[in-house]
């Protein structure tokens, strides 16, 4: 029952994911072009750079997204759950159990204790 707000939830932080990596990019990229400045424009500086760039680039953010959005999905989702699954299941077993007390006694007292007639030869129950 959950699953449909959890897929929305992570429809929504797709957005946001893609933002705070655009923001470190351009962090990282501000950086660099301080660097940039620094390096003459040879053609194999920018070739060597170009290739140290995408190596740093693919390396650090796989690593870093790894570690961060597994510990951060994992701390969020089992506090999330945990509270989540808690509220949910009280609040719906006291309605269950509230709405089910009154059809349990209803089935107690007819169940409860046969009722025997005795009808000349006949008995009824």
């Amino acid at each position: 029952m959950w699953l449909p707000e959890v897929e929305d939830r992570a429809k929504r932080a797709i957005p946001i994911l893609v933002g705070i990596l655009h923001y470190y990019i351009c962090k990282w990229d501000r950086q660099e072009q301080l660097l940039l400045h620094s390096v003459p424009f040879h053609p194999l500086n920018i070739f060597y750079l170009s290739i140290y760039l995408s190596i740093y680039l693919s390396i650090y953010l796989s690593i870093y997204l790894s570690i961060y959005l597994s510990i951060y999905l994992s701390i969020y989702l089992s506090i999330y759950l945990s509270i989540y699954l808690s509220i949910y299941l009280s609040i719906y077993l006291s309605i269950y159990l509230y709405c089910l007390t009154p059809l349990v006694v209803i089935i107690d007292n007819m169940v409860d204790e046969p009722v025997i007639e005795h009808i000349g030869n006949y008995v009824k129950i």
